[in-house]
């Protein structure tokens, strides 16, 4: 599955919204949930271990790990299912 998504702002301005760890976290995920992070480190062999906590307080592990960092260009993450938990996909 390739998803696209044209987002009307400058390379820049995108690139930092997804590589600040302080401003990923509170626009991570699906309208009306939250994110609660213990671990983050943006950058290539980094990970980010995370809770996306769902308006009816439903817990959801997540734990990417960075495989790939191309400044401004490109990122992949391996998503797995809380910490060490199971592949869940590639993005």
């Amino acid at each position: 599955m390739v998803l696209t998504r044209v987002i009307r702002a400058p390379v820049a301005m995108v690139w930092g919204a997804w590589m600040n760890p302080e401003t990923l976290p509170k626009w991570w995920g699906p309208d009306g949930f939250t994110c609660r992070t213990s671990r983050i480190d943006l950058r290539e062999g980094g990970e980010w271990l995370f809770d996306m906590i769902a308006p009816d307080g439903t817990v959801f592990p997540n734990h990417h790990r960075y495989t790939l960092v191309r400044p401004q260009t490109r990122i992949e993450y391996t998503l797995h299912w809380g910490e060490n938990g199971p592949k869940h996909a590639d993005a």
